[in-house]
């Protein structure tokens, strides 16, 4: 049992505390994303894949979330993969890839906007949580060298794909957002 792959991962209530997110697995299914809603409590599969699981996740806002995946394979410091990142309505419509995986390509961007580059992460300061917006960082060289000069902050809009930079001190590697979304620290 102590190697068996687990039922339940994690979960996160929405801001208005009407619904959880979670992560939930099977004996023979990676993850899955399930929001319960808590009113009625029946819960609805919004995510699921049939090789690699759901990894962190967090709500957008009320009605919607973004996500990245994993793989339960392996130990976690042997994955050489890119999670990627997606968004998905609470109902599980509005299924969008926002960065590109190198596990697998799942889905044809909407209207022609590819996927940002594998090498986009989700940043962990949550910021406001009222939009379809959310924040994630990018590595980035100067002059086509190899190692990486600088972390661009960039706010991604989960429904159109659209990422622009954000006004940020260049040698940044950690940042903070207030609860309107307005950067107040960085290290």
């Amino acid at each position: 049992e102590f190697f068996q792959r687990h039922t339940f991962y994690s979960a996160e209530l929405a801001p208005d505390g009407r619904r959880v997110a979670m992560s939930i697995g099977s004996a023979t299914h990676p993850a899955r994303l399930a929001v319960l809603d808590l009113e009625t409590m029946k819960p609805t599969v919004v995510a699921a894949f049939d090789e690699l699981g759901i990894g962190r996740f967090r709500w957008v806002n009320d009605k919607r979330l973004v996500f990245d995946l994993a793989t339960y394979r392996e130990a976690r410091r042997d994955i050489r993969q890119a999670p990627g990142l997606f968004a998905v309505d609470a109902d599980g419509e509005n299924f969008r890839q926002l960065v590109q995986t190198n596990a697998a390509w799942l889905k044809a961007p909407p209207m022609g906007r590819e996927p940002l580059p594998w090498n986009v992460f989700l940043l962990d300061s949550v910021g406001r949580q009222e939009g379809s917006e959310v924040f994630v960082v990018s590595p980035k060289q100067f002059g086509g060298n190899t190692k990486v000069d600088y972390i661009e902050l960039m706010r991604l809009d989960t429904l159109t794909g659209q990422a622009e930079p954000v006004e940020a001190p260049q040698h940044a590697d950690q940042w903070l957002l207030d609860t309107r979304g307005e950067l107040r620290m960085v290290v």
